[in-house]
């Protein structure tokens, strides 16, 4: 078997690759590259186990049959050089190949020791796809807000719920715990009763990645697998088995007339410079103030030593209501304006904010609880009507004359017996919740030392190499002076 291949589509393969294979020691087939060829047809795959992608070259020559496996890293350098160069990897026997290496009018030959690894997965039978227009737009924009907590591994991925109806039946869902959001403007091939849970992995998120795909699924050994095909590419990935959260029973019913926020699409391009930049006190990384009063919208931080500031909006973002402050951490302030959405609604500083964009999308985001923030007065309950699962409305209501909750709660199966973890569970902290706060609180602290014992090393390391630079520049003048005065003393009247 003989293969030739571009450094361009080799460069192309090893980009794509570096979001599968590990960065760090793993089993041995986590670091190969298999590379095969089948009716002239040359593909690459890389697998970490979990999730395999595929690579079909267009324009390598591939002769004869079978397949090689070549360490991942080796591919990687012989992609680096003059695009359209061309690689020659010539299979010896079944255990080693010569790789030819072409070095501008040199050309270098070596031969690589080459053995299939015990781990490597069985071929799959192909998944079939097809055409899942929107998809992966969508589940790019709606990815920040799963969750990162790798001890909830349910809320780590994007929910494809295909229980709607009408003519977007299929709703994208992730949640964190504190926000959650959802896009119901999809028609895709999937049909899934409980639901369909895709994990949010590096090569999804790929940029280069093309934004036109067919989706498949399939199920194997009581093992449900997704399968994108973009392009060149193919890409299989294990969902994650078990129960999401029931996400259409969060959302609150809100008074339009309560308090709300409007934000143009210009402050909402400068909180993306003024956000980042706003101090924040120590033991509350990240949490700014928005606030609200006779129309207009101000943003409010505090620094380590208690000094407020405050920011004017002037981009036009109003605000209608009685006056109120509210909290929010501003990373998740600026991921919402990110993903689109301007219009918030909520009752009052400790109640959810609820936002609906003009593409399907809803975006419910918590308020943090400060000393500040009043508590919900629960004389004054709010009438509500029965819940609906129309994702276009998903709003949860209880019958006439049942307080409102300060938020809605998501709760699965699984954790119905430990309500103080479920998402958007927004409960008053207890001793634990306040215990791992002053833990945070105090690695912050930590942290901010440590940059400021580094910054001053960083000042002391300057001043000594200043200091060594004078001593030198001190040391030469001093020997100049010398070797004049030897010419002097040695001048004879």
């Amino acid at each position: 078997m003989k293969i030739n291949i571009t450094r361009n589509e080799l460069k192309l393969m090893a980009t794509g690759f570096t979001k599968i294979v590990p960065g760090t020691k793993g089993p041995a087939c986590c670091g190969l590259v298999r590379l095969s060829v089948r009716n002239s047809i040359l593909t690459a795959q890389a697998t970490d186990l979990d999730q395999t992608a595929t690579f079909q070259f267009e324009k390598a020559e591939g002769d004869g049959t079978g397949e090689v496996f070549i360490p991942f890293q080796t591919l990687r350098d012989l992609a680096k050089g003059t695009p359209t160069e061309k690689v020659t990897i010539v299979s010896l026997d079944d255990n080693s190949v010569s790789v030819t290496n072409p070095l501008g009018e040199h050309s270098v030959t070596t031969t690589l020791q080459t053995e299939k690894p015990a781990d490597w997965p069985a071929d799959q039978e192909d998944i079939p796809v097809s055409e899942a227009i929107g998809f992966l737009p969508s589940f790019r924009k709606i990815a920040p807000f799963a969750s990162a907590d790798d001890t909830r591994p349910m809320l780590c991925g994007v929910l494809v719920d295909t229980n709607s109806s009408g003519d977007h039946p299929s709703t994208l869902v992730a949640t964190d715990g504190r926000r959650l959001t959802c896009f119901n403007s999809l028609r895709l091939p999937l049909n899934d009763k409980d639901g369909i849970i895709i994990p949010v992995t590096r090569f999804l998120l790929w940029n280069d990645l093309p934004n036109q795909v067919d989706l498949g699924i399939a199920k194997t050994q009581g093992q449900r697998w997704v399968c994108i095909k973009a392009g060149p590419w193919t890409y299989v990935t294990k969902t994650l088995n078990g129960c999401y959260p029931n996400w259409r029973q969060v959302f609150p019913k809100v008074d339009p007339e309560a308090n709300r926020i409007e934000f143009t699409d210009a402050d909402a391009l400068a909180l993306g410079k003024i956000i980042p930049a706003l101090p924040c006190q120590s033991g509350q990384v990240g949490v700014i103030s928005l606030q609200g009063q006779n129309g207009s919208l101000h943003l409010g931080g505090t620094d380590s030593v208690k000094k407020a500031y405050t920011v004017p909006l002037t981009g036009g973002s109003v605000y209608s209501g009685p006056g109120c402050t509210l909290y929010v951490d501003k990373r998740f302030l600026l991921q919402a304006l990110n993903a689109g959405f301007r219009r918030f609604l909520f009752s009052g500083a400790g109640s959810p904010l609820l936002s609906r964009d003009e593409h399907g999308g809803t975006h419910l985001l918590m308020p943090i609880r400060t000393e500040q923030t009043p508590e919900p007065n629960p004389a004054t309950p709010t009438p509500e009507a029965p819940a609906t699962t129309d994702p276009e409305n998903t709003h949860v209501e209880s019958s006439p004359g049942t307080p409102p909750q300060p938020a809605a709660q998501l709760e699965t199966h699984q954790e119905k017996a430990n309500m103080n973890t479920d998402p958007l569970n927004t409960q008053e902290p207890t001793t634990s919740t306040s215990a791992l706060e002053a833990l945070q609180a105090s690695f912050e602290s930590a942290k901010t030392k440590l940059r400021d014992a580094q910054s001053a090393l960083v000042e002391v390391g300057a001043s000594l190499r200043d200091a060594l630079k004078e001593e030198r520049q001190r040391r030469t003048e001093a020997e100049s002076v010398r070797s004049t005065l030897r010419k002097l003393q040695s001048i004879r009247v």
